[in-house]
């Protein structure tokens, strides 16, 4: 999920079977989550919406990782398009995202 701050954004990448929780995403950023608006999306991200990836986002974009990921041996993040996605193992999206950390944001959908 793409997220901003002023003139910044960043990816937050969650399990999918999860949201942002309001209150932790406050606690870990110090302000509510915004999401980037829809007409920003490509802009700010250089992906369209439906196909932001955790790599190779534009310049200055910043990745975070989930702790709800770590339940997951394999993960399938998008891989650029609305009908694309990549297999990957939890240290491959670490490595090739080049994550600038851990955060605990999300919580689990109820069922």
């Amino acid at each position: 999920m793409a997220f901003s701050f002023k003139d910044r954004s960043f990816v937050v990448v969650t399990s999918g079977m999860t949201r942002i929780s309001n209150q932790k995403f406050k606690k870990v950023f110090n302000q509510r989550p915004r999401m980037l608006p829809h007409d920003q999306v490509e802009t700010m991200t250089g992906y369209r919406i439906g196909g932001v990836c955790p790599f190779a986002l534009n310049d200055g974009v910043k990745v975070y990782l989930d702790y709800s990921l770590k339940k997951h041996d394999l993960l399938y993040p998008a891989a650029g398009d609305l009908n694309a996605a990549i297999r990957l193992s939890l240290d491959e999206l670490e490595k090739y995202s080049r994550a600038a950390g851990w955060v605990d944001v999300a919580k689990e959908i109820a069922k």
